[in-house]
């Protein structure tokens, strides 16, 4: 089944979301996204956040949050957005749930016969969630492949990507998401792609089937990161342990072979550039 996250006063994104997802046959379930903007006291009021009311940056007291990153009132909307989707795929009582924000720009096999999700689910015990969608527009990476399919493979990559537009989850991985994210203050991207906590097998799928449409505004209020000593330390020691972990969990066995990848395909940034 299809989750897919949208804002009530976005709809112009829905309905093309809809038409993509048409023309591959697919329905999809609309998860109304948490508006960060429109509602800021319920949204701090869900897990009793207090926020600037000039800059809207969350007062936080979570370990993981010292590295001098403001964390914004629209982050946490967009956290509590995936929560509930996560959540509504578990009552649903579905196997396997992807989740898809509405800015989602999917290649064309994505959802065929033989296809990206056919291959993840013909191979699921080795997964509990698959990105399919990262940040990064160019350039590879390293890693461990675990299972290779005419049009990319499993890829147990050494650096976490972010981006939460597109991933496939089973229960279990959800359930574990869910878990790791009860007491957490950060983004959600930072949760999911932190092996270190949540102890997911999470896999992507590379190159990326799927790239968010950057023409489309984001809703995201980002600020910059603090410049400080100790935070500057904060942040590469976070992102040394995060690829320390990712190596040891990835290198442990059940993989084929050491790989570069790309992480996007090109004819899918091209895509989105000439539209």
């Amino acid at each position: 089944m299809v989750f897919a996250i949208n804002l009530q006063r976005e709809p112009a994104r829905w309905n093309r979301l809809v038409r993509a997802l048409d023309d591959s046959g697919v329905p999809a379930h609309r998860i109304p996204a948490i508006d960060g903007i429109a509602d800021t006291s319920a949204v701090l009021a869900r897990r009793g956040l207090v926020a600037d009311p000039v800059t809207r940056v969350i007062t936080l007291c979570n370990p993981y949050r010292g590295n001098g990153r403001p964390y914004t009132v629209s982050e946490e909307a967009c956290f509590q957005s995936h929560v509930l989707a996560i959540e509504t795929f578990l009552s649903s009582g579905a196997q396997f749930g992807l989740i898809l924000e509405d800015d989602a720009v999917f290649s064309d096999d994505l959802f065929s016969d033989g296809g990206v999700i056919c291959g993840c689910l013909g191979v699921a015990p080795k997964w509990d969630v698959v990105k399919l969608e990262g940040t990064k527009r160019g350039g590879r990476r390293l890693g461990v492949v675990y299972r290779r399919f005419p049009h990319g493979a499993l890829f147990g990559s050494f650096r976490p990507s972010m981006g939460t537009a597109a991933y496939l989850l089973s229960r279990t991985g959800a359930e574990k998401l869910l878990s790791a994210a009860a007491d957490d203050i950060e983004p959600f991207d930072q949760v999911l792609t932190d092996t270190r906590r949540h102890r997911l097998r999470q896999l992507d799928y590379a190159p990326f089937p799927v790239h968010q449409d950057w023409k489309m505004p984001s809703d995201i209020d980002h600020l910059p990161n603090s410049t400080s000593a100790r935070a500057r330390l904060m942040r590469k020691y976070s992102r040394f342990s995060r690829y320390a972990d990712r190596v040891r969990r990835f290198t442990g066995g059940g993989g084929i072979s050491l790989s570069l990848q790309p992480w996007v395909r090109p004819g899918l940034i091209e895509g989105i550039a000439s539209t």
